[in-house]
C-alpha cells in the first residue's frame, strides 16, 4: 500500500504518512486500539496537517506519551527560522503513506 499505487480497497492515490506499526495494521485489516493513537500536528506557512501515529513511534520522536496531540511549526521562510524543521523532516522519513480511507476505518473500528 506505500507508494502511489491506487489503494485496492478505495481505488484512490491519495496517502497520508503514518507509524510503520499502524501501516502494518491497516495492512492487515486489524483494528487500532484508541489507547495507542498520538497525533502529530505540523503548523506551516501552507496549512496544517496532522498525522496518527502510534505511542511508541511518539515517544521515539521524543514526545511525553501522556500527551495525546503534539504541535510542531514548520520552518518560517520569510523570517529564515528553521523552528521544528529537523525533526520534521525526521519523522517525514520515517513514517509511510497510507490510503487515508483504510487508515481512518482501522482507526475508528
Amino acid at each position: 500500500m506505500s507508494g502511489w499505487v491506487s489503494c485496492k480497497k478505495h481505488h484512490s492515490h491519495y496517502r497520508i504518512p503514518t507509524s510503520p506499526k499502524f501501516f502494518a495494521a491497516v495492512k492487515n485489516n486489524e483494528s487500532i486500539s484508541q489507547d495507542d493513537i498520538r497525533r502529530i500536528q505540523i503548523n506551516s506557512q501552507d496549512g496544517s496537517y496532522q498525522y496518527a501515529v502510534d505511542v511508541a513511534f511518539f515517544e521515539q520522536c521524543g514526545f511525553r506519551t501522556d500527551q495525546s496531540v503534539v504541535l510542531l511549526n514548520n520552518r518560517d521562510k520569510s523570517s529564515k527560522k528553521l523552528n521544528d524543521r529537523v525533526l520534521i523532516v525526521r519523522i517525514c522519513r520515517e513514517t509511510i503513506g497510507v490510503c487515508r480511507f483504510c487508515l481512518d476505518e482501522a482507526l475508528t473500528s
